[in-house]
């Protein structure tokens, strides 16, 4: 076990080495089982990879994005820990921003790193959820706003969330312990940001829609549709648009279907 440790070592040795109060102190650990037969060295094996507790995607991407270094910086090192490195740092930027506006529909809705749903009832999807629902707008170099800043990203999304919950306020409406409970609804869950962003997308794809000139009222009339708009449609488990799924093609079918009725 440790073949990924040997190679970081052989690939960093001339610098570990150059550095004689870091040879001092350094330590790898290590995993050795002695006397044992194959078998038993693949179930050792199959036991520690199994058992052992992963770092969790979204804190991971968390810790990638807080690094100082620039995106193109850290693309440069080639490993696949950094291959999608300039999509995390700007998805996660956009993040904070929305967050961090309490005129955002976003605000206090979105996930920290680490933090289980129970443990925060007032959020409605996790922050990597909402990160990744980005990627047809800032993803490929086709996509609508792979050229533009965070903030200028950040504002389209401000107004075209807005829309949704100008025309159906219910499902964005605070949590309350007595009620209402944002998570009743999947429009702020991952069925809704991702079907929603993806829509977003089309409509600057499809109808060549500028985006970035559009006020709030304008995407209101896009969506004032009576199917988008009544809140029985989004309700969790057996609205409408909560029926689809949760996976990518689900999504997909999602925003296909809003477009042509759009």
């Amino acid at each position: 076990d440790g073949s990924h440790r040997a190679f970081g070592l052989n690939d960093s040795q001339a610098e570990i080495e150059a550095d004689p109060q870091l040879m001092a102190s350094y330590q790898m650990p290590v995993s050795l089982t002695i006397g044992q037969t194959k078998r038993e060295e693949v179930d050792q094996f199959i036991v520690e990879n199994k058992e052992a507790k992963p770092m969790a995607t979204d804190l991971a991407d968390r810790c990638l994005f807080e690094m100082p270094e620039f995106a193109a910086e850290l693309e440069k090192r080639g490993t696949i820990a950094y291959a999608n490195i300039p999509f995390v740092k700007k998805s996660l930027e956009i993040c904070d921003i929305i967050r961090n506006d309490p005129n955002s529909q976003w605000s206090g809705k979105l996930r920290s790193p680490n933090t289980k749903p129970k443990n925060a009832p007032e959020t409605t999807i996790s922050e990597k959820g909402f990160a990744d629902s980005l990627k047809p707008l800032i993803g490929p170099r086709m996509s609508p706003f792979h050229k533009a800043t965070v903030q200028e990203t950040a504002d389209v999304l401000a107004k075209w969330w807005g829309a949704w919950a100008a025309k159906c306020p219910q499902p964005f409406k605070p949590y309350n312990p007595a009620g209402p409970n944002p998570n009743d609804y999947v429009i702020q869950q991952n069925i809704g940001a991702q079907s929603l962003n993806k829509l977003l997308a089309k409509l600057h794809n499809d109808f060549h829609l500028p985006l970035h000139k559009l006020e709030q009222s304008d995407f209101e009339k896009l969506i004032d549709i009576k199917d988008f708009t009544e809140d029985p449609e989004w309700q969790k488990g057996i609205g409408y648009w909560s029926k689809f799924g949760t996976n990518q093609k689900s999504f997909e079918d999602v925003s296909e279907e809003m477009l042509n009725m759009i």
